[in-house]
């Protein structure tokens, strides 16, 4: 479901309950991002492009499963040319190759926000010698 349609199901839902309210108000707004319902994809200048080139050889979640810059994009298709025979794209390279650095560039995660704090000792289990 689209971010702004969920958010408007969870104000609906929530009137008599503020908490729930202030939560459903506070989703994200880079959630907000129109994407194509057949594709998925993030529907930006350049989205027909991906579509249409990327998509007659491979499902287009290939494509968007994956992250980088456009120097990394470029290698991933620089690769597809020598060793898989995709065609020579000519003027539609840097295009699709903006459209994908734009729209699934690289993400930074700080590994602190998602891994848990490692468990005190004094609370792990006491192993004897029998186990």
């Amino acid at each position: 479901m689209h971010v702004t349609a969920l958010r408007y199901r969870l104000c609906e839902m929530t009137k008599s309950r503020p908490v729930l309210l202030l939560a459903a108000l506070a989703l994200p707004a880079w959630g907000d991002l129109v994407t194509d319902e057949a594709t998925g994809l993030v529907i930006d200048p350049g989205w027909e492009l991906v579509r249409d080139q990327c998509g007659v050889c491979h499902d287009v979640g290939l494509v968007t499963q994956n992250r980088g810059d456009a120097d990394r994009w470029r290698s991933i298709i620089d690769w597809m040319v020598e060793t898989e025979g995709l065609w020579d794209l000519s003027d539609t390279e840097e295009p699709i190759i903006a459209y994908l650095s734009t729209n699934y560039g690289r993400r930074s995660i700080r590994k602190e926000d998602f891994r848990r704090h490692p468990i005190e000792p004094h609370l792990l289990p006491q192993l004897t010698r029998e186990q």
